[in-house]
Order: C-alpha cells, then structure tokens, then sequence
C-alpha cells in the first residue's frame, strides 16, 4: 500500500459498502488525514493477507464499517476478516490499538457482529451522512495529528525518500514516490477545505461531495442565516478561463430555469463569487439529499423513486422548451426536495441557442446515463440525449442500482428482467436504444410511459406538467356528500368498542355509508388512478384506531421486524412487515381471543373464510372511507399541506423516521389517527383499476401481483399521503415505510 509506517486510519469493510469506505476516506485525507481502505488500497502484487496487516499493525484506528446483510448473507455479516478481527481486537485490548464501528444504515441489534456490540458506535444513515462520522474521526487523532501543511508533508515524504534509497528499499521509493506526486497535485489544487473552515462569509459544516470540476460543502451563511449548499470549482481548473465561464454559466441558466419552476429546479441564491480566491456559487440546501442515496438507504422504495423521475421528467420538457439540455440527468442529481424532486447539476448544459459546449466525453458524468452519441460528440447533443439519461434512471429505479457494463450489452435482456408489462417494456427500451428511434421528447417518452401505466408495478404521473405550470382546465366533476348511515343502536361514529389491549390498538365504530372514492379532478397532485366513483358499504366495521405497535405486533407474534425498533417501549408502528406478515398477524390475534380466523391457506395462497369475523385488513374502500370520516378534501383535515402537517407524519416532518402513534394527538372525525403519514397501511385489495361501476362493499379483483397500500408514510412528500392516493406492494415484501391497522366486523345492530 502507499502508506508511511504510521497511518491514522485502516478502514475495514464489507464488499456491499465499499462505496461508503472509498468515500469515508476520501473525506479523511481531503482533511489530511492518512486513511487507507482494506483490499482497495492494496500495493498491487502484494500478498492481501501480510500487506494488509503491515498497514493495520501501523495505524492508529481501524474503522470498522458494517452495515444491513445484503439480501440472502448470513446475520453478522460485515467487515472485519478473521485475520483483521484478531490483530485489531488484541491490539485494543493492550492499549496500542482503538477499534471504532462505524454503522451504516440500521442494523437490527442480533445482526452486529459480538465483538464489536459493547462498543460505542458512530452511526451514518446514508453516505451523505458520513461528513458528521469524518468529523468524529478527525477528533480522535491527539493535537497536531493532522496539522501539518502540505508542503510539510512534502518535505518530510522527500526525506524519507533520501533514506528508502539509502537503505536499498526499492518498493518504499516507488510508494514515496506515488505519495509525493500527490502531493504535488494538491499543491497545485491548494489545501483542501475542511469542516469547520470559513470560506469567505460561509462555515463549512460538512462535505456533500464531489465530481469533475467541483465539489459541494453544506454551509451557514451568517448574514442571511440560513443553510445553503456551496459549489467550489475545483483549483486545478482555475486557470481555464473556458471551464471558469461554463461554470458559472450553468449557475446562472440554473437560477433562471429555477426562478420559472422552484419546485423542480434547485435555486441559485448567488451565481458567481470569489471568496479567498475560490470560484464560488451559492444554491439552496437540499436536506433529503439525491435520489441514488434515499433509494439505496431505504428512505424511499422503488415506486417512489419512479414517480419523482417521471416528475423532474415534466421539469426537463420545460427546460428543452427553453433551449437547453442538461446533459447529465442521473439519479445522483435529482434531490429530494419538501415539495418534490428537484434537477441540479447544471454545469453541462448545452444552450441550443449557441454552439459552445463539451467536444469530448470528458467529464460528462456518470457513463452509464450519458447516451452513446454523446460520448462520440457531446457539442451535438440535443433533447435525446436527456431522453436517453431519463429513461436510464428509471432503469435504475426499477433495479434498484447501477446497471453494470455486462447487463448493457444486452438492454432487451436488461429491460425484459425489470418485471414490467409489455408498454412500459417497449417505451423504456426506445428511451435507451438508438438516437434515431428515440422518442424525440421526454414528453413523448411519458406519455408511451403513462399509456401502460395500469399493468406495470408502479404508478406513474397523469400530467407531463410539474407544479407551477398551466394547462387546459380540469372538467368538472360532480360531487355528493360522503353520508354515513347510522342505524337504530349503532353507536355514534368514533365511539370505543374495544379497548386496547396489550396484543391489539382500541377499536372504534365506523358506520356504514356511501360517498365518492377517489379524488376531484381539480384536487392538486391528483393521478389518474384516483378516478372519483360513487361507493357504498352496507355494512358498519370497527377499525384499530392507530397501526399496530412494535410491542402489539411482538406480544402476539414474538417478532418485531421494525427497521425503527428499541424506541418508546414498542409505541412506535411496527414496518417491516409483508402482507403475508399482517395477514398471520390477523389470524393469530383472532385465536387469541376466540374469533374464527378469517383468512386460511391453500398451497401458497391465502384465501378468505366466508362468513369468518376474526380480524383481517381493511378494504381498500373501508381505508379511504374511514380516512376522509364525512369529509372530502385532500386531507381529512384540509386541504392544505398545512392542514396535513397538522395531523400527519410525511417527509417534510418527520426527520426520516415513525414516530409514536397518536403522537399528533388529533385523530379525524371518527377517531383514527396517523391515517395520514407515519406508516403506509395494507388493505386486502389486489392493485387495479377502479371499476366503471364498483358493486356495494367491492375488495378490488379476484387475483392480481401487488397488493394496495394506503396513507402514505414518513417518507413521503404530500402529495402521496393524501385520503385518494393509491400505491401498490408485493405481497411478500418489506419495508421501513410499511405497517398496517386491523378491522373487525361491527357486531349486528339491534333495534
């Protein structure tokens, strides 16, 4: 490895977070820290197992880096080989040695490997979480560790250069030699900024990252008080006055396109300054960092994720309409505003209107997204080029990941393995396949999208329109009352019939009743799949009037699953759980307490009981129903967002986590709270869509591959926890957003 006899930091890995260690430690030495990654940073030609324990035996730390099992890994799985557990534990134990954990994602408490559980863990959810981590790590080295100038450094590599040639060590040389150049190039790039450092007004607070030409701090701006979010132009690029102008050119065609769209566009507060002789512009922070990484930690699902790509896909069309193309459309720049998604990175724009612009791949991003006449002639790219990067994001939405190099050779095959029906197939392998039978427009592209949109597994935005732009007037839509009918000794809507116990939340009464399900189409962020429909249910049912807690869900089951558990003695909503889980749940709960089950199983299906009355899930109708409670807006609150945030758990207040039900301490007109936000809730519907005319009492088709899931969770931006919105989840799958509520059967009314 290139690295002195005494390093400050070893870092030690799983192969699935090798991301995280190269980015770990690459935030290390950019604050002159010497950090090197296991195998990674590997002298090539060494033995793995005697160079690796050279450099740990030499540093001060081991970071010890560990993470969720990937799917299918054994429980404790992480970093440390047993040749590097031992070394590193032992050393420890006499004191010449400190093994730090550090913890990325969460980690359920019997998946953390034994040897590292008594210890004090630092904790990052996603890699942009690691600046606070880098900024632990730096504080542990004694005074001085880290202070040296990088012409210091210089000096001293050069001397002990002088003594590697003395002594005949020929590998030593040539590693002084690797050290010293880099040296040199940051001589050249100037010292590197650091937490904590001011850049002319700002306060660093913590390292975003970087790519080509710049790289991006987290700062305080004193004078107007506020979080903002820096691009530094790298110093090697200084002294290129073309590269200079084409920075702060795409600042300036960003703070326009922004000040047109700012629920889509990340804002430019200042588009060119020079403070300490750095090339400096200023935008707006985005706190739920970029799509790449909330997908990858689990903050969003797929689903999701595919609608915020298809809404910055709206964005784009505004933008060729305006005579620019992004040329760098990727996951990584598309951030996860309040309000929605918002397109940043605007440094490769191509202004159609002039012919300057990139003449060579260099620079151009992430190859994966870049369409392939770009790489050949990025001064011709045109709308297609962004189709292209679009079109290949929602690849990657569907996947989950990157797609590799390998899986690009063939994209039928690559295409044809997403799951997704035949329409959305086809218009997914036109948006990534050759230039000339590309569709010629995102809009075109969303449409061929939207036109399969009921037969694929996630829902995709009616309008190529984003917020804030005008279209052709909605019709008008008929409304009616939402009537509850109560019947001779029913008890009033909300009352308590069942308290809560230990195994199960209280039951309250829902009465019976008739109203339009789904939305206006005049309601905002409304989708096509809401159509309004007239719904009756003929029948009063009692409904837990919060989801199920991690402790209700462990008394009866002896699991608790939750991605959030060991909070408020099991108060929080159990997630984690599939539908198979929530319907097991229902059944075990019924014999608790003497019910018959209402589901049974044949073969690998579950099948209703006729008659039964043991707990089940909700109908998607009872869910919507029981949420709106009389009422008709957005919200049963309102129909502001100000009205959800009132009474709902979403992503712009959650802090990207549940939190305990009933913890607003406002439940709707019948008694229900977190209906809104919190958890997504199963119902026993199979996804599809609503009928022409929906029977009394309709639970969706007989069969189908995905599950409804209602009310939105933590995770979610307003417009996907409103009453009407409609998502959709395999039935054996399982997330952090995911819980559910329980329903009974009212007892007979009696006159």
């Amino acid at each position: 490895m290139t690295a002195s006899p005494d390093n400050d930091f070893f870092i030690s890995y799983p192969g699935h977070l090798e991301a995280e260690a190269r980015d770990l430690r690459d935030r290390l030495r950019a604050l002159g820290a010497r950090a090197f990654v296991d195998k990674a940073d590997q002298t090539p030609g060494t033995v793995m197992g005697t160079d690796i324990e050279r450099v740990m035996k030499a540093s001060a730390y081991t970071v010890a880096i560990f993470g969720p099992p990937p799917r299918g890994a054994d429980a404790g799985y992480y970093n440390l080989a047993e040749y590097n557990k031992g070394i590193a534990l032992e050393r420890e134990v006499g004191n010449n040695h400190v093994v730090v954990p550090v913890q990325i994602g969460i980690v359920k408490e019997a998946d953390v490997p034994l040897a590292l559980q008594p210890k004090r863990r630092l904790t990052a959810a996603t890699r942009n979480d690691l600046g606070v981590v880098t900024e632990a790590l730096i504080r542990m080295l004694q005074p001085g560790t880290v202070t040296p100038s990088l012409r210091e450094r210089k000096a001293a590599a050069e001397k002990e250069r002088e003594g590697a040639i003395e002594r005949g060590e020929r590998k030593r040389k040539a590693d002084l030699d690797k050290e010293i150049l880099a040296l040199d190039k940051a001589l050249r790039d100037g010292e590197p900024l650091a937490v904590g450092q001011k850049l002319g007004r700002y306060v660093l607070k913590e390292y975003l990252g970087k790519g080509g030409f710049a790289e991006v701090w987290r700062a305080i701006d004193p004078v107007n008080g506020r979080v903002v979010a820096l691009k530094v132009l790298h110093r090697a690029h200084h002294g290129d006055p073309e590269r200079v102008r084409r920075f702060f050119l795409g600042a300036t065609i960003m703070r326009e396109l922004a000040e047109e769209m700012p629920d889509r566009i990340v804002r430019v507060w200042s588009e060119r300054e020079e403070p300490d002789g750095r090339f400096v512009y200023v935008m707006e922070h985005i706190p739920g960092g970029d799509l790449e990484a909330a997908l990858g930690a689990e903050r969003i699902d797929r689903e999701a994720a595919w609608r915020l790509v298809c809404a910055v896909g709206a964005a784009l069309g505004v933008v060729h309409e305006r005579g620019k193309v992004h040329r760098d459309v990727k996951p990584r720049n598309i951030l996860i505003g309040e309000r929605g998604p918002k397109l940043t990175d605007f440094d490769l724009v191509r202004d159609l209107e002039h012919t300057f612009g990139t003449k060579t791949q260099h620079g151009l991003g992430t190859l994966v997204y870049t369409a392939p006449e770009v790489k050949d002639d990025a001064s011709k790219a045109t709308a297609k080029a962004d189709v292209y990067s679009l079109a290949m994001s929602l690849v990657f939405c569907l996947l989950g990941r990157d797609p590799t190099n390998e899986e690009l050779e063939d994209k039928a095959e690559l295409v044809g393995s997403l799951g997704v029906s035949e329409a959305i197939r086809a218009a997914l392998l036109a948006g990534i396949g050759r230039e000339a039978r590309r569709p010629a427009s995102v809009a075109a592209l969303l449409a061929a999208l939207e036109s399969g949109a009921v037969r694929m597994e996630t829902p995709v935005p009616r309008s190529s329109q984003p917020t804030g732009t005008t279209g052709p007037a909605p019709p008008p839509v008929t409304r009616t009352a939402n009537l509850p009918r109560i019947e001779p000794g029913d008890p009033a809507p909300g009352t308590v019939v069942l308290t809560e116990t230990p195994h199960r939340p209280a039951l309250v009464h829902i009465p019976a009743g008739e109203f339009m399900m789904g939305s206006p189409e005049d309601e905002p962020g409304r989708y096509d799949n809401e159509r309004p429909h007239r719904q009756r249910l003929t029948r009063p049912f009692l409904m837990a009037a919060t989801p199920v807690t991690q402790a209700q869900y462990h008394e009866v089951t002896r699991a608790n699953p939750s991605k959030f558990g060991g909070q408020s003695n099991g108060r929080h909503p159990v997630e984690r759980v599939s539908w198979d889980d929530a319907i097991q749940y229902c059944n075990a709960l019924s014999g608790r307490e003497g019910r018959a089950a209402a589901w049974s199983k044949a073969g690998d299906l579950w099948v209703r009981v006729p008659n039964a009355e043991g707990y089940t899930l909700p109908t998607e109708a009872q869910w919507e129903w029981a949420c709106r409670a009389g009422t008709r807006t957005a919200y049963w609150s309102g129909p502001a967002e100000s009205d959800l945030a009132a009474v709902g758990w979403y992503g712009r207040n959650s802090g990207s986590k549940t939190h305990l039900v009933g913890e607003k301490n406002q439940p709707n007109p019948w008694g229900l709270h977190d209906m809104h936000g919190n958890v997504w809730e199963w119902t026993t519907d199979w996804f599809a869509p609503y009928p022409e005319v929906a029977p009394d009492d309709y639970a969706g088709p007989e069969s189908g591959g995905r599950r409804v899931i209602r009310g939105g969770s933590w995770s979610n931006v307003a417009r996907d926890v409103r009453a009407a919105f409609r998502a959709r989840g395999t039935p054996g799958g399982r997330s952090g957003v995911l819980g559910f509520r329980v329903v009974l059967p009212a007892p007979r009314a009696r006159a």
